[in-house]
């Protein structure tokens, strides 16, 4: 049962509290490494400025090498526009954190030159490890690792004969005559800016994010890629939280964030920014057309897309928990902690599938998990569409090594059966994946880097 506590600030003495609140939940996060040391700072600043001048060099040499002048060669530009958890200051520190950043070329520059002479440049950069192109995604992009520093390039290429060091991507007219591919390539960094403009105070915003955010890694509900609830997604309900309460600090945002969408009424829309005239504004789509849809949240730009998928039911639950838990620290009956406790995942279940991948060296190894950790999902589903299960709850850590000296990586699935069914048999199913799981590996070559997969059933 869930006490519902609506806080309402008024005069000096509960803002003193409201205050204290927040001072303590700023004070809780430092130990779980939400801050990055000043190194990590001036390490991520130095390797976008070497992106940023490698880009630009790189666009000029294949300006050069389709036929422009020199002249012409030197202004045309190009940029390196981060977006995401960096570009909003809350990404986490540690050698794990990644920074997204979509390269942008003027239209002469193609998907193709992105794929074919600026992958093989790179390939050949003597601080570049971990590089891999995915042409296939929804959003086409190269993985790496520059100078130890995780990046994920996706490419864009505008309808413009050179891309200034001022363009603004913001600006519609930037959307026009572009294919799909740039569109979703450019969305992340246009709902990047529309967040830092559309959000009344900032400061207030990115502390109530980062305390969001570990909520959600820690309670294990954070994973677009597993169908949990993505970056962007929950930077869009912590912005609408924020524009609801525009004069509220953190403690009270984040009280508010979890009464708020513990009570959605979903699958009705989160609107941060209202549809205009405008043909590239925000557009709807409709949805109540998808069943399993958590969080349609509208975005602030065109075009925009919904995480959905089939873990509505754990993460209402612990949307659910966390209001409770932040009803009790307003209560002064815990703290902050609270909040953030790791659940006991492996005392929930009794059976649980295990999706193990190994390779030859620790480089194929991160190549081959990435691969496994994209297919789990669809794996997720056809778990759900099976009547005799009653839960499937995926644990969306990634346990690395669980096996003294190998390059392995581990993920865990926890089941519940019907107890009308004691027969159950997914073996079938198990088949299918592992089957698809070896079939796609070997059209990426990735079994011949020496990858095995293993998925079995085991029990507690």
């Amino acid at each position: 049962c869930f006490v519902l506590i609506h806080i309402v600030i008024t005069g000096a003495s509960a803002k003193k509290l409201e205050l204290k609140k927040s001072n303590s939940l700023e004070k809780c996060l430092i130990p779980y490494g939400v801050l990055e040391t000043r190194r990590d700072t001036e390490r991520r600043l130095m390797v976008l400025g070497t992106l940023h001048q490698v880009w630009r060099q790189w666009v000029r040499e294949e300006s050069l090498r389709k036929g422009l002048s020199v002249l012409v060669a030197d202004s045309v530009g190009g940029n390196v526009f981060p977006f995401g958890s960096y570009r909003l200051g809350v990404h986490f520190g540690g050698h794990n954190a990644d920074i997204d950043a979509v390269c942008v070329a003027p239209r002469h520059i193609e998907r193709s030159d992105f794929f074919g002479s600026f992958y093989d440049m790179l390939q050949g950069h003597p601080k570049v490890t971990h590089l891999r192109a995915t042409e296939n995604d929804g959003i086409p992009l190269i993985r790496l690792k520059f100078d130890g520093v995780r990046l994920n390039l996706p490419f864009a290429r505008l309808d413009l004969s050179a891309v200034p060091e001022s363009i603004d991507l913001r600006d519609a007219a930037t959307m026009k005559n572009l294919d799909p591919m740039c569109e979703r390539s450019l969305h992340g960094c246009r709902v990047t800016d529309e967040i830092l403009r559309l959000v009344p105070n900032f400061r207030n915003f990115r502390l109530t994010l980062r305390a969001i955010k570990l909520w959600a890694k820690r309670r294990r509900v954070y994973s677009k890629v597993m169908g949990f609830i993505g970056f962007e997604t929950l930077a869009m309900l912590v912005a609408y939280t924020c524009q609801q309460y525009p004069d509220a600090l953190p403690a009270t945002l984040v009280h508010t964030f979890f009464r708020t969408f513990s009570e959605w009424k979903w699958p009705q829309p989160v609107v941060i920014s209202p549809p205009t005239s405008n043909s590239l504004s925000p557009f709807i789509q409709d949805p109540t057309t998808d069943s399993f849809k958590l969080d349609p949240s509208i975005m602030p730009v065109y075009p925009e897309f919904n995480t959905c998928g089939s873990t509505r039911g754990v993460v209402m639950k612990e949307l659910k928990l966390g209001l409770a838990i932040t009803n009790d620290i307003w209560q002064d009956k815990c703290e902050w902690d609270a909040l953030f406790k790791a659940p006991k995942f492996f005392s929930c279940y009794k059976q649980y599938v295990v999706v193990d991948v190994s390779s030859a060296s620790p480089d194929d190894q991160f190549l081959c998990s990435e691969f496994v950790e994209t297919k789990i999902r669809s794996f997720i589903e056809t778990l759900d569409s099976i009547p005799y299960l009653t839960a499937v709850h995926t644990n969306p850590t990634c346990y690395d090594s669980v096996l003294q000296n190998t390059n392995n990586a581990t993920w865990f699935i926890g089941l519940a059966f019907d107890e009308a069914r004691p027969d159950f048999n997914l073996s079938p199913e198990i088949r299918r994946f592992s089957t698809t799981l070896n079939y796609e590996a070997f059209q990426l070559n990735l079994l011949q880097k020496g990858m095995r997969t293993e998925v079995t059933i085991v029990f507690y």
